[in-house]
């Protein structure tokens, strides 16, 4: 979010644009001239308690719930549309070419969120959907702002990110039936993904806590992740649209989770954009850090950010 946040700024805006910008260009001045100084962001946590007032104690919150309320709130304040129309579900044309109806798709959600974060954040997959009974596929378009990886159910205390973006992508029977309109059934089917528009900025969730039988429980296997290439070209294959050209990104941001489920405790490590070293915060203590320069792997990693290459660089 650059300098001209106030020239996006819509006349319904809760200022919650406002104040990440103020933390923003305070952080800055460090990035700029590293030390280990700390900002208290109490103005911009006030503000966001506004906004929603989940955030209004100091109880831990989940921080992929807190980033997509960050970046939901920032959307809002900086939405170019004013007055969204009514949604209307779309059903694709299957006279044109798949490009041209993830463009009507990507249009549509235009209407209603066009912001920096659609801009920055927004990317697209193709969900393609295969009847049991007729064979024939139906197809959908569906825009994200992360994507929310889950571990493979496989003996191994360790996974590589690609393998679990895989997983995600690969074909799997639906648990609901479904009504196809092409044999007029409502029968067992098998979905896919594929990615179709990549975004400049991708967040990747790694989905460390799940429910076994009642309780829930943390997933504390490591991840081997791509540092400075992780390439998505192999996955973007069936893509026609021109974003997939550059698939290649560096890992900018790594938010961890240690301890258990009642007990974590989150850590963040950053690289600077000024000197391109890396350093960790932890509270109110800055430490200058280093990262693998291929891949590293970690059992704590629970939201990485990566930027395209091209995007990086500018």
């Amino acid at each position: 979010m650059g300098g001209n946040h106030n020239e996006e700024k819509n006349a319904q805006h809760q200022g919650l644009a406002d104040s990440f910008f103020n933390l923003l260009g305070k952080v800055k001045k460090h990035y700029e001239y590293p030390t280990t100084a700390y900002e208290t962001p109490a103005e911009f946590k006030n503000c966001l308690a506004r906004v929603n007032s989940m955030y209004s104690g100091y109880n831990q919150h989940d921080a992929q719930e807190f980033l997509g309320t960050l970046l939901e709130g920032i959307n809002q304040d900086l939405n170019r549309v004013i007055t969204k129309p009514s949604y209307e579900q779309m059903v694709a044309d299957p006279h044109r070419s798949l490009q041209e109806i993830s463009n009507e798709f990507f249009e549509q959600t235009q209407t209603r969120d066009d912001s920096i974060v659609t801009d920055v954040f927004c990317g697209q997959l193709l969900s393609k959907k295969t009847c049991g009974t007729c064979q024939s596929v139906s197809i959908m378009f569906d825009n994200f702002w992360d994507l929310a990886l889950s571990f493979e159910k496989i003996p191994s205390d360790s996974q590589h990110l690609y393998d679990m973006i895989e997983k995600f992508l690969s074909e799997e029977t639906l648990d609901s039936l479904v009504y196809c309109r092409k044999c007029d059934t409502i029968t067992k089917s098998k979905k896919k993904f594929v990615l179709w528009r990549l975004p400049k900025v991708l967040v990747i969730q790694i989905k460390r806590f799940e429910y076994v039988r009642t309780r829930q429980s943390k997933i504390n296997k490591s991840i081997v992740f791509p540092v400075q290439d992780l390439d998505l070209s192999k996955f973007t294959k069936e893509s026609g649209d021109s974003s997939v050209e550059d698939a290649h990104y560096t890992l900018y941001g790594v938010v961890n989770h240690g301890g258990s489920l009642n007990g974590g405790h989150y850590t963040a490590e950053c690289m600077n954009a000024y000197n391109k070293k890396w350093y960790n915060y932890n509270d109110a203590t800055v430490e200058e850090t280093t990262m693998e320069s291929q891949e590293a792997e970690s059992s704590f990693p629970y939201v990485l950010f990566y930027v395209k290459a091209s995007y990086f660089n500018q």
